[in-house]
Order: structure tokens, then sequence, then C-alpha cells
């Protein structure tokens, strides 16, 4: 318990990310915390991309989003995204209705749209940021980048799954904007979340709360 702790009061201090790099024990340990959180959020709710009222939205998004911020290394992206291969996988064995109908020659592309998330949180990692807006800064990226996966993923689809022979591009893209605003919404409402967590954990370290748990 007391690690847990001390590992949240050592996130960093602002919004930067973890150049571990550096190689110092605090940076290591800061970069697993934030691997190993990212990790098992994935695997909680990685198997179900919609959500219920028993399960939380799938934040596989965000996560790329949060790797390319905080952890930068390419091998980042690489270790999420098989992780994500390997829960599409388990889906797949047991696949029945919406889940097989997702999986076509179109659904490496996905990948491709994760890349452009994981893309833009490292673009947004390597900008200096006015810290007046430190806490909303990563808005613009982060809506850029996932809009982009959004195109990505639903453009490769069309032309790619042998669904839509009948369609135009132009209808297609009429049917499946409904879909932008909660493809959107999940995403942002876990980085706001983070966020907030990020900002309480640098509140309670300030008032030395952590130092104290930790004696």
């Amino acid at each position: 318990m007391k690690r847990f702790l001390w590992a949240l009061a050592a996130l960093p201090s602002s919004f930067s990310p973890i150049n571990s790099s550096r190689g110092s024990g605090s940076s290591q340990k800061r970069h697993w915390f934030v691997f190993t959180a990212l990790s098992l959020l994935l695997l909680a709710t990685g198997l179900d991309h919609f959500g219920s009222a028993y399960k939380l939205p799938n934040a596989c998004l965000a996560i790329f989003f949060i790797a390319g911020f905080y952890l930068r290394t390419f091998w980042s992206f690489v270790y999420f995204s098989l992780l994500a291969l390997a829960l599409d996988l388990w889906v797949l064995a047991c696949a029945e209705g919406i889940e097989a109908y997702c999986f076509t020659p179109a659904y490496g592309f996905l990948y491709l749209g994760y890349y452009a998330v994981w893309r833009g949180g490292h673009w947004a990692a390597t900008r200096q940021l006015p810290q007046p807006l430190t806490l909303f800064g990563l808005f613009f990226p982060a809506v850029v980048a996932i809009s982009l996966a959004f195109a990505i993923s639903n453009v490769s689809f069309y032309l790619f799954s042998g669904y839509f022979a009948h369609l135009t591009l132009l209808d297609y893209i009429e049917a499946v904007a409904q879909y932008y605003q909660p493809y959107i919404t999940t995403p942002l409402l876990y980085l706001g979340a983070m966020s907030i967590a990020h900002r309480l954990c640098r509140w309670l370290a300030a008032t030395r709360v952590f130092k104290f748990a930790s004696e």
C-alpha cells in the first residue's frame, strides 16, 4: 500500500511526459505505474466496445493517447496494439452477431487509427502548452487524433469490408455520421478523468498527505 501511494504521489507535477531515458529510479517507477494502470484498464474494458450499466465502455482510444503522451516510446504503441489484438481475437473466438461482423479485411486499419491517436498524444507531449491551458490543453490534439481514427476506421470499413457495394461513399458517410459523437465522447471522458486524477494526485502530494501515509 505504501508503494502504491508513493507511486501516485510521484506522478509528474504538471502535464509532462515521462522520460524514461533518464534512467532515474523515480522515473522508472512512474513509467511502470502508468504502464500497469493502462494495461489493467485495457484488460478491464477491452472486451466490450460499447459498455453497459455494469461495464465501462472501451478505453482503447484514450489508452493509446495517454501512452503516446506519458510513455512516448514506440514500443508502448506496439505493446498496447498487441494487447488490443489479443483481446479482439478472444472476442472473435466467442463471437456472435456484431463482433463477427466487424472482423473483415478492413480490421487492420484499426491499428492505423490507433497509431494516429498514439501519435497525437506523442505530439502533444513534445509541445510546450501554455500553463493556463495545462488542464485542457490536450483537448484539441485529442479531438483531431480521435477524429482521424474515426475517419480511417470507417472509410477502410467501407472500402474493404465488402458490405457496402450498394452504397455510395457519401451515403455511407451519412449513415455512419451518427456514431461520431459517442466515438469521440468516450475517450474524451476518460481523458478528463485522467486530468482530474492527475491534478488530485498533484494536490495530495503538495499537501504531503502521501508523505505522512508512507511514514
